[in-house]
């Protein structure tokens, strides 16, 4: 249970990145935070049933903005609106459905929700404090409501782990960055009826590619040794992974040097969803 705000400041969640830069934009059916196969997740139903389906809605959350385009002054309101409106309500099926266990990390999460609609600043979530919350309940979740998990490993410039098969439902996309550069984990369904692979769609311009994939997660920019995670609720399809930060972008100072993508260099896979 957690909500991916803590690198907002990277701008734009690296959208001008893409080698198809209208893929970063979230779809409607993604905004809404459905849960399509979460009802059959956790096991026994009942209370942790509702924690379960509540805690993937958290994950699915995210605000209604344009990071590239709106000013800081829109991005302070939106926020604000966002924790007011979506992950306050949201967080109220969380709080009321928690096992006894997680007490103090719900605690957490109901002051950092004030704190964001007060404030409308992301940084509320990078704090170590959250960083332990976020580790604590994640686990929680991995271990009592069923989700898929990947266990992911960056390199210069491949992932390892990734399964060419998954099964519907939500899947935990736990990434650990074991490269130099930075790296962030791309979640793109391929709409159907398109036929082309994972390594011809990124190779597409925008105009080409932009109407044959739609964003469904991802992890945000990583550095050497760091970890992060995306949990992803998965419909039958065909799916991208990939990375289109530019060779060269060894810290969060410079993703935006004048390199090839590293989706370019072969870090890129294609899942089946059946």
């Amino acid at each position: 249970m957690t909500t991916h705000l803590r690198n907002l400041a990277v701008p734009a969640l690296i959208a001008g990145m893409l080698i198809m830069p209208g893929c970063s934009s979230k779809s409607d059916d993604a905004k809404s935070a459905t849960t399509t196969a979460a009802s059959a997740a956790a096991p026994g139903g009942g209370r942790l049933q509702r924690y379960c389906d509540a805690s993937l809605a958290i994950e699915s959350a995210q605000p209604d903005l344009d990071f590239e385009s709106a000013t800081p002054q829109e991005i302070t309101a939106g926020l604000k609106k966002f924790a007011t409106e979506v992950l306050a309500p949201l967080f109220h099926d969380v709080d009321m459905s928690a096992p006894p266990e997680l007490d103090a990390q719900v605690d957490r999460y109901r002051t950092v929700i004030g704190q964001l609609a007060r404030s409308g600043d992301p940084a509320v979530f990078d704090t170590p404090e959250m960083k332990a919350t976020e580790a604590t309940t994640h686990a929680f979740d991995l271990a009592n409501c069923r989700w898929q998990q990947a266990k992911v490993t960056a390199t210069d410039y491949a992932f390892g782990g990734l399964a060419s098969h998954y099964e519907p439902g939500p899947l935990s996309i736990d990434l650990t960055n074991d490269g130099k550069e930075v790296h962030e984990l791309i979640v793109l369904k391929i709409r159907d009826g398109v036929t082309e692979s994972a390594e011809d769609l990124v190779q597409m311009d925008e105009e080409t590619g932009s109407g044959k994939v739609e964003w469904i997660g991802n992890v945000d920019p990583t550095t050497g040794g760091d970890r992060d995670y995306v949990v992803v609720d998965l419909e039958p399809g065909r799916y991208v992974v990939s990375c289109f930060l530019p060779v060269g972008a060894t810290d969060m100072e410079h993703l935006h040097v004048d390199g090839p993508p590293h989706a370019a260099g072969g870090m890129v896979a294609e899942l089946d969803v059946s």
